[in-house]
């Protein structure tokens, strides 16, 4: 193993962890904007025709993680968020690496 493959198994766990918890951060802002914005919206005259959608979009996210203003997210969510993007990651390392020609087999078996 050279070096870049051994920093990478050891800070590979840290950093996804640490990616999950901005991660989870920003979905925390943008819960708190939209539940905002739908309470808003009732007092807009021009977006008054969106405000049900937005209000029942607002009710189904509060109907999974609670009010938008207690959402706090614990280690569970944490895990889970670093389970997709290390997945997702891994599919995007493995795609790159089918598209390139130098790791395809040149041999033939026959």
């Amino acid at each position: 193993m050279n070096l870049p493959q051994i920093l990478t198994l050891v800070f590979a766990p840290s950093l996804y962890i640490v990616l999950s918890c901005c991660a989870l951060a920003q979905f925390n802002l943008i819960f708190n904007g939209i539940s905002s914005l739908a309470f808003h919206m009732q007092r807009t005259p021009a977006l008054e025709a969106l405000a049900p959608l937005l209000k029942a979009f607002v009710k189904y996210l509060e109907s999974i993680f609670g009010p938008a203003y207690k959402f706090v997210p614990n280690p569970t969510h944490v895990l889970l968020q670093r389970s997709s993007s290390r997945a997702a990651a891994a599919a995007e390392q493995q795609q790159r690496w089918r598209q390139q020609p130098s790791h395809r087999s040149s041999t033939s078996l026959t």
